[in-house]
């Protein structure tokens, strides 16, 4: 499900521009799928649901994982 860098396999890292600041987030969007935002908690990182979003993605979710400071 992961690689040896630490990303999550099927997933695209990209970042969102947040108020003038580049923030990193993990990327499984589907045309069709609900979107399911998830959010690690403090001093957290979006690979803390690397079991979970493969998961997700594979029933049809489409998925944003953002890595907040």
């Amino acid at each position: 499900m992961t690689n040896e860098s630490g990303k999550i396999a099927g997933f695209s890292s990209e970042y969102a521009n947040v108020n003038g600041a580049g923030r990193p987030l993990l990327d499984r969007r589907r045309p069709k799928g609900r979107p399911v935002l998830l959010w690690h908690g403090f001093l957290g990182t979006s690979y803390s649901w690397h079991k979970v979003t493969p998961l997700l993605a594979d029933t049809g979710y489409s998925i944003l994982v953002p890595d907040v400071p």
